[in-house]
């Protein structure tokens, strides 16, 4: 049988994959599953003790996301191999900005080795992570065509905190946005075979005013309404004239698509507000990763 305690020939590789339990296994009250993965053991030397190092990744329940403008710095949990032995604390990075669809990547480092002939580690504590409420607005139709101007309506927020699109959004004539299509291209240059994909650079504008709308990016969909894979590939902010009051977000973006695309469905994502949720850990993890719940 392989220990934790005896694998020090360098740095064991981390190839296990992670072991989720899905958010069907989780309390409704939880919004962040872990997924955890092996531990790789980096052996010491005359000058460096030996480490053990843990992989996971936190995948969060939508609507909700990881806010990528709040720094989530280190955290640590307890640690305790399956000799009884406490040990240092791990300490724990968090990708933050390299998340994408509700996975972040976090990274540990146990600045020791267990003991000769542990079986497994239990890792015990708590992460606190800030999520953002992110929504996807409706779909504006606009045409593929260069120099492409649409005005749309800004979600508005009734009484009770939901969201409103139509009549009532407009209703004062204020919570208006513009749509500008700059630029239409193929998007072999970024890897897309051609005619699988195309490249969009799209601008949204609003007045200064609408400073309570926190735009996140775009999504898109077909004629057909399915939802159509994108990634962003450029990326602007600022204001768009020297008064400073017009806001402006430019994204070049690369749609994947199948056949023919005269149109496209362009959704706004926006946050609706930000929360720290702490997330319970208690886990027993042996080189391949967890080994069983942990007793409470």
């Amino acid at each position: 049988m392989k220990t934790v305690g005896n694998m020090v020939l360098g740095l064991a590789a981390l190839a296990w994959g992670c072991v989720c339990p899905g958010f069907g296994s989780l309390p409704e009250e939880r919004d962040v599953a872990c997924c955890w993965g092996g531990i790789g053991v980096k052996a010491g030397t005359p000058q460096a003790s030996g480490q053990c190092l843990f992989d996971l990744s936190l995948i969060v329940r939508p609507p909700l996301n990881f806010h990528r403008g709040t720094s989530v710095g280190s955290q640590s949990l307890q640690v305790e191999d399956s000799t009884g032995r406490v040990l240092k604390p791990a300490v724990f990075t968090f990708h933050a900005r390299t998340a994408e669809n509700g996975k972040m990547a976090v990274s540990g480092i146990l600045p020791e080795l267990a003991s000769p002939g542990a079986a497994w580690f239990r890792l015990k504590g708590a992460f606190h992570i800030p999520l953002e409420d992110v929504r996807e607005g409706p779909v504006h139709e606009m045409p593929l065509l260069e120099r492409t101007e649409i005005f749309i309506p800004l979600p508005e927020k009734d009484k009770d905190g939901e969201d409103m699109v139509g009549d009532v959004a407009m209703a004062g004539g204020e919570r208006i946005g513009r749509l500008f299509l700059y630029d239409v291209e193929t998007a072999v240059r970024f890897g897309v075979p051609e005619g699988k994909g195309l490249c969009v650079y799209l601008e949204l504008s609003m007045n200064e005013d609408e400073k309570d709308f926190d735009f996140k990016g775009f999504a898109f969909v077909d004629e057909q309404g399915k939802a159509l894979k994108s990634r962003m590939v450029d990326y602007g902010e600022g204001f768009k004239d020297s008064m400073q009051t017009i806001r402006q977000w430019a994204h070049r973006m690369v749609v994947e698509h199948q056949g023919p695309l005269d149109k496209v469905g362009v959704r706004l994502l926006y946050s609706r507000g930000m929360k720290i949720v702490q997330v319970p850990v208690d886990v027993k993890l042996g080189m391949r990763g967890p080994v069983e719940a942990a007793r409470k």
